[in-house]
């Protein structure tokens, strides 16, 4: 493989402090996360059990069924 040089963003991440570096990781994981996270909760809001889609109408308050 050897030194390939990268690009401006690698270069500058070598030359950074270990504390700019982790705040620059932690940066990218929180937007990865958050850019995500508008695909996944549509999924997940559909899923639970007692939604319209599972033919019981969905309800806010917890009741027994009677």
């Amino acid at each position: 493989m050897g030194d390939q040089g990268g690009g401006a963003v690698t270069n500058w991440l070598k030359r950074a402090s270990p504390p700019v570096f982790a705040a620059f990781a932690i940066a990218g994981a929180f937007s990865a996360y958050f850019c995500m996270y508008g695909f996944r909760k549509p999924f997940t809001a559909g899923a639970w059990p007692g939604s319209i889609r599972s033919g019981r109408a969905a309800s806010s308050t917890s009741r027994s069924p009677s």
